[in-house]
């Protein structure tokens, strides 16, 4: 609490309007990940503002329900335009929240006009919120799983990653405990010796390449979180249910909580 109202007072101090519509929920999750270092963490609100801003990613209404529906729709708009990108979400047995995709699916020739890469952009971030919906899911860390089986150059932007980058390692408060490539080959290698210029060390040492169906079904359960081409048994209906709950405990968390 104290590394918060540390986080909360400065802020105050260094940007008023800002200070105004940060809810309590968020100066805690940022405390958490930049610990007793406030500066760290104003930095990276700031960093996360101007996101939302380029993203055209609009203020909470403080209706739960209603935010955490726009939050969805923008999900699920991204997967209908890359149908097969977003594979499976849900919370794993150690308390870690996951979601794996399909790079194969992911075609940023698909994603032309600057309104589109912003909805692209404005998804992402909200994935990310669909996985920090409580303080335990702050603190214990998340797990990206991407699967890169017949991934090619026309699934790869280094702009887009550049900027993912930014989002994932510089401007979102989060913890990464895993980031997990299922069946890497030669070309995906190739893609990351180049995204490793954007990455810092830390984020560098969460990546594991070469993953197998079998470290994925030893670390990860239960087997609901994983959808059935991976192995598991979570439907792609049952992955948008998922993704909806989550969002509407966030906002309502969100809503209640006061420093």
């Amino acid at each position: 609490r104290g590394w918060a109202l540390a986080i909360k007072d400065a802020l105050k101090a260094e940007d008023p309007e800002l200070a105004a519509v940060l809810r309590d929920y968020e100066i805690v999750q940022h405390a958490l990940i930049a610990k007793d270092q406030p500066e760290k963490a104003l930095k990276r609100i700031r960093r996360l503002q101007d996101f939302r801003k380029d993203h055209a990613i609009a203020p909470l209404s403080g209706d739960v329900n209603e935010d955490a529906q726009v939050a969805f729709d923008t999900i699920k708009q991204l997967e209908e335009n890359l149908p097969g990108m977003f594979l499976s979400f849900g919370k794993d047995d150690q308390g870690h929240y996951l979601c794996t995709w399909r790079y194969s699916a992911f075609l940023p020739g698909k994603i032309k006009t600057k309104e589109e890469w912003q909805k692209c952009f404005a998804a992402f971030y909200h994935v990310f919120d669909a996985m920090h919906p409580d303080f335990d899911a702050v603190r214990n860390g998340i797990i990206m799983l991407g699967d890169c089986e017949r991934i090619g150059w026309r699934n790869f932007s280094l702009e887009f990653e550049k900027h993912a980058a930014h989002l994932y390692q510089d401007a979102y408060p989060v913890r990464h405990h895993r980031m997990v490539m299922l069946h890497t080959p030669l070309v995906f290698k190739a893609m990351y010796a180049l995204l490793k210029v954007f990455l810092s060390k830390k984020v560098k040492d969460c990546v594991e390449l070469n993953a197998t169906f079998d470290m994925v079904h030893r670390d990860m359960k239960p087997y609901s979180i994983l959808s059935t081409t991976m192995g598991g048994t979570q439907t792609a209906t049952e992955m948008k249910q998922e993704i909806l709950k989550a969002l509407q405990l966030r906002y309502s968390n969100m809503a209640s909580f006061k420093l």
